[in-house]
């Protein structure tokens, strides 16, 4: 089993950009990672009468998955106790925090809940979750899909060094796609991790090749590590790579 402190540390690794590609998106919208038995996580009334979308994720048990929220569901920075209620005791959510560059380690306590309390996620942010037990457990995130009405754009602030973010819009995009390479310098570094293997893949932007190696998928839902060169801060502006019919 892998400890959040190795997964921190195995980044310290080195290894040695596209077209903004737009998809037409149906109004119902039902997205999948994987599948198995359920645990509905912040599953309340859907605000917007386009779309509503699910994203699916399953992990093994012992398993770490790196995740972000891509869906809008009530609260633009919902509560980790509402997102994972159902999860068991003992489980943990870690959130990196860019600006500290340290976790903010929140874990479920058998009587007294999720421990720090009122701990928020926004979207675009990247944490790992690991479930408690032996059995595989489902995950499942419902909600509106952004830039059905509003959010086309989202902004997420780039610190110096370790950004745990994710592509705030439930689609699998390329890290090309993606729009990093608007503010990505020489050298940065993508790191996707892998729910299955608990390992990552490492993409490296190269000072003439681009992205290399290319056309690396980002999963829906899933989180990415980008250690960022620069000296301060910057924002990350995503756009939704989808159009809407009739709009």
């Amino acid at each position: 089993m892998m400890s959040v402190t190795r997964f921190y540390k195995s980044l310290k690794t080195k290894q040695p950009q596209g077209s903004h590609m737009k998809k037409s998106l149906i109004p119902m919208l039902m997205l999948a990672l994987s599948g198995a038995a359920g645990l509905n996580a912040h599953a309340d009334a859907v605000t917007s009468v386009n779309a509503v979308g699910m994203v699916k994720v399953e992990i093994q048990p012992g398993n770490f998955a790196f995740l972000t929220l891509s869906l809008i569901n009530g609260e633009e920075d919902p509560l980790v106790a509402d997102l994972f209620n159902d999860l068991p005791a003992q489980s943990q959510v870690f959130i990196w925090n860019n600006q500290n560059q340290t976790y903010i380690d929140v874990f479920k306590h058998p009587t007294l809940g999720w421990f720090p309390q009122n701990v928020t996620i926004p979207r675009g942010t990247g944490f790992f979750v690991k479930p408690a037990g032996t059995e595989v457990t489902e995950i499942i995130f419902s909600g509106e899909v952004p830039g059905s009405v509003t959010h086309e754009f989202t902004e997420i602030p780039i610190k110096p060094g370790l950004n745990a973010i994710g592509f705030p819009y439930p689609v699998e995009i390329t890290v090309e796609d993606s729009l990093l390479s608007e503010i990505a310098e020489n050298s940065d570094q993508v790191f996707i991790w892998d729910n299955e293997t608990n390992s990552y893949k490492n993409v490296f932007r190269h000072p003439s090749l681009g992205w290399f190696p290319q056309n690396v998928t980002i999963p829906v839902g899933a989180a990415i590590f980008l250690r960022s060169n620069r000296l301060n801060e910057t924002t990350y502006t995503a756009q939704a790579p989808y159009s809407w019919p009739n709009n």
